[in-house]
């Protein structure tokens, strides 16, 4: 493979990352043993692993309650696009994690569910010296076999970065495959 040319830069420092996650099959067991709520909560207290993705993003459940839920990234270079500004996909992906986190704590033992969509508005880039992105996730109608929510992360400072809106399908346990 050729060297990667720079351009009046100097030399390309290399950079490496390396990522460590537990198995996801017990913490699929515990969700199937547990209400979401209480699933959630183990999540942030550490008894139950992340998910894996929210490991290799960084990631982190910081604090639920029925129907809402708040999760946090600390960003950095390694989630910056060609342009320095922090990637819309972890904005994306926080959003998916804290609404998805907030539908689960509505459901009881034996209920999962199954995202339908998730859309997203950028209102203001994130860099990375950002420091810390914040999802408020918050459930807004629980029907029997749908349920909505929302997510509005802002940065250190408070300010918005983005919103986003999610629908999910209830199903058994049974009918989720993981």
């Amino acid at each position: 493979m050729a060297e990667p040319e720079v351009v009046g830069v100097g030399h390309v420092e290399d950079r490496t990352r390396t990522v460590r996650w537990e198995d996801p099959a017990p913490a699929s067991e515990a969700l199937r043993a547990m209400s979401g709520l209480d699933y959630i909560q183990a999540v942030i207290e550490g008894d139950v692993a992340p998910a894996p993705m929210d490991v290799l993003l960084g990631i982190r459940l910081v604090a639920a309650a029925d129907g809402r839920v708040t999760a946090a990234v600390t960003v950095g270079e390694v989630h910056t696009d060609p342009l320095g500004s922090i990637h819309g996909g972890l904005a994306c992906s926080l959003l998916e994690t804290a609404i998805a986190s907030a539908v689960a704590t509505t459901l009881p033992l034996g209920q999962g569910f199954t995202s339908i969509d998730l859309s997203t508005q950028f209102l203001r880039a994130a860099r990375a010296h950002t420091g810390e992105l914040t999802c408020e996730a918050t459930v807004g109608h629980r029907g029997r076999r749908i349920v909505f929510a929302s997510g509005v992360v802002t940065d250190s400072a408070g300010t918005l970065v983005a919103v986003g809106y999610g629908s999910h399908l209830v199903v058994p346990h049974a009918a989720v495959r993981h």
